[in-house]
């Protein structure tokens, strides 16, 4: 699928593109967009038992994310029981009558040349669609490597794929960083939708007994059939009160949050979508240093601070773009 060439971006980093000068008029600086300022990637799909999912509506939830990732799109979609799943390439025929769909939008960090997505695996056996930042991606290449993996790009998305081919789902245990994504399974007909430790990317989810459809944004469910922008009032009078919601809650009845350090597990049975989610990560007392017991130094207290801020730091500035 052909890139959309990118044009010159603010020194704000923010990830409206400024096609001429001066930028002081970007809006973001100015603070009256209410479009992401960190780098983002926009993600979505659909599992539906009853073969809904076509290449229309599927490409219009990616366009309602294209402010999230300017740089790249794509669409793949599958049938159960089909040879392969289809890449749907720029002005091909629409394609209906399909079980699961994926939709991405890119805002190229890593390796932007060799990393379009949806992305699949060598054999086409799984395709993810991903939007994050790895932290520890150097260390899972290496081991995996080590395992027999080839890698045909220098991305972090196909670090994940790998990983989910070595690990399956329990891949989510050896990932840090900042990420939101789905992997489809087509040899177990398994959608797995995760979100990272701490929830820092979102993935809201739609569902209904026969479908289940996720997203960077609430907004690119409107492209689907039959889901209704009904407001929830219990949670309207506690976003007013608060300027928030909690936990799971949206503002939408029908629309919830996956929670941080959770993935949830989908597949078709019969007429119905199955799901179940699951909790990979939490923060728990076991997981804290246990005290020393005799009494700290300050100097090697703020030294191991420092070691530790700036391997924090440093594991977060892997670009190839400025």
């Amino acid at each position: 699928m052909p890139s959309v060439s990118p044009t010159a971006r603010c020194p704000c980093r923010c990830i409206r593109s400024c096609p001429t000068e001066p930028w002081s008029a970007c809006a973001t600086r100015s603070g009256s967009t209410s479009e992401p300022t960190e780098p983002v990637c926009g993600i979505a799909g659909v599992l539906d038992a009853d073969g809904r999912v076509d290449t229309v509506s599927l490409a219009a939830m990616g366009h309602l994310l294209e402010h999230r990732g300017p740089d790249d799109h794509g669409l793949v979609v599958d049938v159960l029981g089909a040879a392969t799943a289809i890449a749907v390439e720029d002005g091909a025929a629409p394609i209906g009558g399909a079980h699961l769909g994926l939709a991405h939008r890119r805002l190229s960090i890593i390796d932007p040349d060799a990393g379009p997505q949806p992305m699949a695996n060598d054999d086409g056996s799984r395709y993810i669609t991903y939007n994050g930042e790895l932290y520890n991606t150097a260390e899972l290449r290496t081991w995996l490597r080590a395992r027999g993996h080839r890698f045909r790009t220098a991305t972090d998305t196909e670090v994940v794929l790998r990983a989910h081919e070595e690990l399956g789902v329990r891949a989510v245990d050896a990932l840090e960083g900042m990420f939101a994504y789905a992997v489809w399974d087509r040899r177990r007909g398994e959608l797995v939708v995760v979100r990272d430790r701490v929830g820092v990317k979102p993935v809201y989810l739609w569902s209904s007994p026969s479908r289940l459809a996720f997203a960077s944004e609430v907004k690119a469910f409107l492209a689907l059939d039959g889901w209704r922008a009904a407001a929830d009032p219990l949670h309207v009078v506690e976003y007013l009160t608060f300027q928030n919601t909690f936990g799971t809650r949206t503002l939408f009845s029908e629309v919830r949050l996956l929670e941080p350090g959770h993935f949830v597990v989908a597949r078709i049975r019969g007429d119905r979508v199955v799901t179940s989610e699951h909790r990979y990560w939490e923060i728990t007392a076991d997981a804290l240093p246990a005290p020393d017991r005799g009494r700290p130094d300050a100097r090697d207290e703020g030294e191991e601070v420092r070691r530790t801020f700036e391997a924090v730091v440093g594991s977060q500035l892997v670009a190839d773009v400025p």
